[in-house]
């Protein structure tokens, strides 16, 4: 493999754990969660900084509902997922 410029990865492994953050890395609360916080490029990119990678919440492995993990309701994942189509 090969980066350009700025390359960011984890390396392990253990198959349990990139599962799992690829489960909550990957999921529509994290993406909406990290482009409030994150520099925008355009509209479909962002621009992945450690200080902001390093501050997303990821739960302990076994919980696999994201949604469940934080709690959220009916009406905050509805929010969540409406951001998902713009």
């Amino acid at each position: 493999m090969f980066g350009n410029n700025t390359t960011y990865f984890i390396a392990t492994e253990n198959e349990t754990l990139l599962a799992h953050l690829n489960n909550y890395l990957n999921s529509p609360l994290i993406d909406w969660y990290y482009r409030t916080l994150s520099v925008q490029l355009g509209e479909k990119a962002v621009r992945m900084f450690s200080i902001y990678v390093l501050g997303i919440p990821i739960p302990p492995i076994g919980q696999t509902d994201v949604y469940k993990a934080y709690r959220l309701n009916a009406s905050e994942i509805a929010f969540i997922e409406s951001q998902q189509s713009q």
